[in-house]
């Protein structure tokens, strides 16, 4: 049994963070000592680890201790979590905006509340491409404009809604020329051959 721990974080001398906000989309790449944060979520969080940590976490009471490889995905979707690293911690934390959700679901027909599953040490090949295209963004100070980031955001929603929801997907909307969620869900390959 765990119990999250009121702390103020303070960001330790040599930690590095890089921040960008777009409007729908927040992404933070960082790089800290060993230490320990409470994370408190207004949003929904991707989170990508880049280097190898062993990690401890509690989350609703319980805590878990695992080595976390690089490239690990966590999808954030609960208000709280209080999280420890044993090693230098390198990251890529993604916020989308809860208006970016409903948009992308309202595009697709689906209504009432989108809520996403809240998921820890997972791998995804598309969520981990499209968070290094927004880390690169970061980087280099935005450089390939809003167009780029609303787009690689809009794919990134799109994405966590097919894979990561428990939202009722419509039938097709081909009169207009909109493909439905469960269009989106088959592979590139019967796509092209429908």
């Amino acid at each position: 049994m765990c119990s999250l721990v009121q702390s103020v974080n303070i960001q330790p001398p040599d930690s590095t963070t890089l921040k960008a906000e777009w409007d729908t989309i927040t992404v933070e790449y960082s790089q800290e000592p060993p230490g320990e944060k409470n994370f408190s979520f207004s949003s929904n969080v991707v989170s990508v680890v880049l280097a190898p940590q062993r990690s401890t976490w509690c989350l609703d009471g319980v805590s878990s201790t695992v080595v976390i490889p690089p490239g690990s995905i966590c999808l954030y979707s609960v208000p709280q979590i209080w999280w420890q690293w044993e090693q230098p911690a390198k990251s890529l934390h993604v916020t989308l905006a809860d208006s970016l959700l409903t948009k992308v679901a309202t595009d697709f027909s689906i209504s009432g509340k989108v809520d996403l599953e809240h998921r820890l040490v997972f791998t995804d090949p598309t969520i981990l491409n499209i968070s290094f295209m927004l880390k690169s963004e970061v980087e280099n100070g935005g450089i390939a404009g809003k167009l780029y980031t609303e787009s690689l955001a809009n794919v990134l929603a799109i994405h966590l809604l097919r894979n990561y929801s428990e939202v009722v997907v419509p039938k097709a909307r081909i009169a207009l020329g909109v493909p439905a969620l469960e269009q989106l869900k088959r592979p590139a390959l019967a796509m092209t051959l429908a």
